[in-house]
């Protein structure tokens, strides 16, 4: 996001930019983990960047560059500030506070890529979006419960509570995935019967 903010002025060469960019994120604080990755990695603080003090034997061209270098660096920095900021603003904004008890129904919404491989439509946002309704038996920690998946079920109880939907009323008729099949990273739809065939000719086979 803070790349963008130099392709108006500069749309050839951001790329340039890229090692600069990866060191100002790395050594800046990140509130998750309350340091920087350089430190998270290394266990050390990373080097501080010497800033170029003009001398009156270098090259004019020499200044330039490395002037240039030090001002790119002060409005990464500052892009890197500002997106930090406005990240926290929008995910603050969609948090809420919900809890569910125990024996209570709640809908479940798949992962996407698990949504993808189960929903057999050119328009994905026309897909389903939440299954279940499923019981709750544990909560797991703050913001995690344990659902009563049925046994056919390969994925893992414990869900986030973002994932869930509190059920109105009294609990419907399950709405479940259809069978899945994994192979490798992959997943798709295990059809239940061939109702007829046709013979397709491409490339002249």
């Amino acid at each position: 996001m803070y790349l963008r903010c130099f392709t108006q002025d500069n749309p050839r060469n951001w790329y340039h930019l890229l090692p600069w960019a990866a060191y100002s994120y790395n050594t800046s604080l990140h509130s998750t983990i309350g340091m920087t990755l350089y430190r998270a990695v290394f266990g050390k603080d990373p080097p501080p960047l010497i800033r170029y003090q003009p001398q009156t034997g270098d090259l004019s061209t020499l200044q330039e560059q490395l002037q240039h270098c030090d001002a790119v660096l002060e409005a990464l920095k500052l892009n890197l500030q500002k997106t930090q900021l406005r990240m926290k603003t929008h995910a603050d904004s969609k948090r809420r506070e919900v809890e569910f008890e125990v024996s209570q129904f709640v809908y479940v919404k798949l992962q996407p890529y698990r949504q993808k491989s189960v929903a057999l439509h050119k328009n994905k946002k026309l897909a389903m979006r939440y299954f279940g309704p499923f019981q709750v038996i544990q909560r797991i920690g703050k913001v995690a419960y344990k659902l009563d998946l049925p046994s056919t079920a390969k994925i893992h109880p414990v869900f986030h509570v973002s994932l869930l939907k509190r059920c109105e009323g009294p609990p419907a008729q399950t709405v479940l995935p259809s069978p899945i099949i994994c192979d490798g990273n992959r997943c798709k739809l295990q059809p239940y019967m061939a109702l007829g065939h046709c013979m397709v000719k491409k490339n002249n086979k």
